[in-house]
């Protein structure tokens, strides 16, 4: 997603480049994306990893909010 931001994953293209070894549902791939975000969240880049209603996935770098903290 980093190296394509922008570009809309669907959870069958994330299944197949992280699970393809084994069965994943799509809840699984829903649930590792709500940890995801709220890891990104925490670091201060907020609406960075967008659910894309119905399809997948996407890094938005447009849209996002990032937090840059002031040097010392």
């Amino acid at each position: 997603m980093a190296r394509h931001p922008g570009r809309t994953y669907t959870r069958n293209d994330l299944i197949g480049y992280f699970c393809s070894e084994r069965e994943t549902l799509h809840r699984t791939i829903d649930s590792h994306m709500c940890n995801l975000r709220s890891k990104l969240d925490a670091a201060g880049a907020r609406r960075l990893l967008v659910t894309v209603r119905e399809y997948g996935y996407k890094l938005d770098i447009e849209s996002g909010e990032y937090f840059v903290s002031p040097r010392d």
